[in-house]
């Protein structure tokens, strides 16, 4: 998995917005996370890691900092990223 969005993603002065827009990336992606899940927990139908070493903590990372990002502004994460997954489910 790749995240498209960047080296500057969830930067310094991210936001909200961006915190959606890497959940976005997520989805778009075919990748149904859990905001609690570390990167190397993932597998595939196979068995397989669904990340690569550096793309788990690529991804433990962004999502460290998506819980910093929403914390900031008193924002629960896990309510962005159900909210992320209705709309991924509406609109696919």
């Amino acid at each position: 998995m790749r995240f498209q969005s960047g080296d500057d993603l969830l930067s310094e002065e991210a936001s909200i917005e961006d915190v959606r827009e890497f959940f976005d990336e997520l989805l778009d992606q075919g990748f149904n996370f859990h905001p609690d899940e570390e990167g190397a927990g993932y597998v595939g139908e196979t068995g397989e890691a669904s990340f690569t070493i550096g793309e788990a903590r690529e991804y433990d990372r962004l999502m460290a900092r998506a819980f910093e990002v929403c914390g900031y502004d008193d924002t629960d994460v896990y309510d962005v990223s159900i909210e992320r997954f209705e709309v991924y489910m509406i609109t696919r």
